[in-house]
């Protein structure tokens, strides 16, 4: 299973920042997109790119049959070149003449109106991540892979050696290739489910399921960067601001199983945003060519 899977598009995003540049949002790689949510909308040289959006969905996991018919649970990989989730869900929805308050409006983006059940309703698929730098943990781990099941994670500590690298000294019979061995850079960022936000969650998917409750699962996670944007939108109480996120883009893919249904209390949920990067090695020619 593929738990964490960055994408080509949040890698491009981190480029463009690092070079001062106003990010290219191209076509069919936003979740405004997908779901017809300010679709067109791009971000203008005033406007900061930054990472805080999550949306979730509930076609993230496979079900087999197993002994004793004993539902067995699969992950249904993203790839990093995938820029929705498979099953977007909304994380509130509420009737035109019954909109969240104001407060309320200021943990959600991704707003649409859709009807469901027959009636109009104001729909938010984005939740908003607050990011609190003192609980955002930032490490380098060493993996090493010991066979097809086992690994190995050790703190990687840089030293004298990575200041001072030695030049690969290759034989005519020797190649570099990739080896056992990877270097993770994790970074932890906790998401906390309020009792609140999960109360909204459930009733939201209930009514885009005729009722039924069990379709709450978040097995699928996208966690975004966007471009926060004052709009004048309709509300219950007529015009009102809303800040929305435009050019939301998939930063990471996150694989995990939360059966909301069966739990109404808060939930705090970890995900890692960090990247991994192979090492190399030499390797004689012949054996890689007979790989």
């Amino acid at each position: 299973m593929n738990k964490h899977q960055q994408t080509v598009y949040g890698i491009e995003t981190l480029i463009y920042t690092l070079l001062g540049i106003t990010p290219i949002i191209d076509e069919y790689t936003t979740m405004n997109e997908r779901l017809s949510i300010q679709p067109d909308a791009r971000p203008t040289s005033g406007e900061r790119v930054k990472f805080g959006v999550m949306v979730a969905g509930n076609q993230g996991h496979s079900v087999t049959v197993g002994t004793n018919g004993i539902p067995l649970i699969g992950a249904n990989d993203h790839t990093a070149t995938d820029a929705s989730l498979y099953g977007p869900l909304p994380f509130a929805a509420r009737t035109v003449d019954d909109d969240l308050t104001a407060a309320q409006r200021e943990l959600y983006c991704l707003r649409k109106i859709e009807t469901l059940e027959g009636i109009n309703h104001y729909v938010y698929y984005g939740l908003r991540i607050p990011i609190d730098t003192d609980t955002v943990s930032v490490s380098k781990v060493k993996i090493t892979r010991i066979d097809e099941t086992t690994t190995q994670e050790d703190a990687f500590i840089p030293s004298n050696a990575n200041l001072y690298p030695e030049i690969p000294d290759l034989s005519d019979e020797e190649t570099v290739t990739a080896s056992n061995v990877s270097i993770k850079v994790m970074a932890n960022v906790q998401v906390t489910l309020t009792e609140a936000i999960i109360t909204e969650f459930i009733e939201a998917v209930k009514l885009k399921f005729g009722g039924d409750e069990r379709y709450g699962v978040m097995s699928e996670f996208g966690l975004c960067t966007g471009v926060d944007r004052i709009l004048e939108v309709d509300g219950t109480d007529g015009v009102i601001n809303f800040n929305e996120s435009i050019a939301t883009q998939i930063y990471a893919f996150a694989m995990e199983h939360k059966a909301l249904y069966y739990n109404t209390q808060e939930l705090e949920i970890v995900f890692d945003i960090g990247n991994q990067i192979p090492l190399y090695a030499t390797e004689s020619l012949a054996t890689a060519e007979t790989l």
